[in-house]
């Protein structure tokens, strides 16, 4: 089993993705005797749960998502779905009659971050 100690972002393409099943269980394992961290596989998804709360701890919204870490290839993925208030997605202008439509976070293997709504069809690069 090969595992990378991870010190930067992990980056992936939309199309990649798209159809595949690439889910694989993540386990996390702090290295023995030493303090650098948690060793994690080169390329794993895992679902997320999202909870976020105003300045005065009051809820404000919760969703749900998944993320495709791919070291391996310096690409990644994070999918919010439907519901989602991330803060990235937001102010992009992508799906104005639906802010909180399902927004994908798409890093790419140089340094460009895109902010795509597959169910608007739009996408832009932050």
């Amino acid at each position: 089993e090969t595992h990378a100690r991870l010190s930067g972002p992990l980056l992936i393409r939309a199309g990649d993705w798209e159809g595949s099943d690439v889910r694989t269980r993540t386990r996390l394992s702090q290295s023995p005797a030493t303090s650098e961290g948690p060793v994690w596989p080169l390329t794993f998804t895992i679902p997320f749960s999202e909870t976020l709360y105003d300045n005065y701890g009051k809820l404000e919204a919760e969703n749900e998502g998944t993320w495709y870490y791919d070291f391996a290839n310096k690409r990644a993925r994070f999918d919010h779905l439907d519901g989602q208030h991330n803060n990235f997605c937001a102010g992009q202008h992508l799906s104005d009659d639906d802010p909180t439509a399902p927004c994908h976070l798409i890093f790419a293997p140089g340094t460009e971050m895109y902010v795509h709504y597959p169910t608007k069809g739009t996408c832009c690069q932050r």
